[in-house]
Parts: structure tokens; sequence; C-alpha cells
């Protein structure tokens, strides 16, 4: 079927993508929240993050992207932040309109 709608880029790389050390926090996280709002929070921001990985409006090509996620979790590691922020600093697509096309 015809690509229809706004094209989105995803990085990649241990820079972006919440690792399985991240994914194995966030299950401890869950099983300390007691209370459904507290889980429901955590399993919202892993469903997004699952969903795009394979959504039909998902480019690999930067270039033929309108608008570029930056898959990052920092509540699940802070440092992640520094990481992030250091290769976006890189990127020639952060770079051309400042991250204003960017969604974190």
């Amino acid at each position: 079927p015809p690509i229809l709608g706004p094209r989105f880029f995803m990085y990649e790389g241990p820079e972006f993508i919440p690792n399985a050390t991240a994914i194995r926090a966030i299950s401890q996280s869950l099983a300390r929240h007691s209370d459904l709002n507290g889980r429901m929070m955590w399993f919202a921001e892993l469903f997004v993050y699952w969903e795009l990985r394979s959504h039909p409006q998902r480019t690999h090509d930067p270039s033929a992207a309108s608008l570029f996620v930056v898959p990052a979790l920092p509540h699940v590691d802070p440092g992640s932040v520094d990481r992030v922020a250091a290769a976006l600093a890189l990127e020639p697509a952060w770079l051309r309109r400042r991250g204003a096309d960017h969604l974190v």
C-alpha cells in the first residue's frame, strides 16, 4: 500500500535505544508500583516505543523524514540525557533545524 502522510525517522544506537538494562529497570520499577496509575505510565512509554519501531510511516532514511523521534527513557537511566544530547549535537538532521522537528 502507498505511504500516506508524514514519514518519521527514529534514531537507533546505544545512545538512543532503551537497552536490555533499561528494560529490566522498567520491569523492576513496575513490580515496585503498587498502584495501577504508576504502572500505566511505564507501560504507555514502552508501548509507544515498541509500536513506533515497526510503524509503516517510519523511514530508515533521515532525508525522507519530516519528523525525528528520539527514543529515550531518562527517568529510567538519568545518564542517558547526556549521551543523547552529545549524540544529537553531531547529527546533521538535528543541526539543520536545531531540533525543532525532533520529538523526545
